[in-house]
């Protein structure tokens, strides 16, 4: 996890997730993650919920806060931008 950006209402990370990882636990505060590549993914996004599809490099996804456990079943990595709302 990278810090790319950070100011007085938004954080930004790059994150990248190895390679046929499993158990990746990611606290997201709320906000989006925006896709660096384009990617075949499933995600629990909220109480049962899961964003299943093929997604495109730039998309962005509105993610509740939570803990969230993600999985890279693909052969190369997972790489997102997460946008992150603070607190005020």
């Amino acid at each position: 996890m990278e810090l790319v950006f950070e100011s007085e209402a938004v954080t930004i990370r790059h994150i990248t997730i190895k390679p046929e990882a499993t158990g990746y636990h990611y606290r997201h505060p709320g906000g989006s993650i925006i896709l660096l590549h384009e990617y075949s993914l499933k995600m629990p996004i909220f109480l049962g919920e899961v964003l299943d599809g093929e997604l495109k490099a730039g998309d962005a996804i509105p993610i509740p806060a939570g803990d969230y456990l993600l999985e890279n079943p693909t052969t190369r990595p997972l790489d997102f931008l997460s946008i992150e709302k603070k607190q005020r």
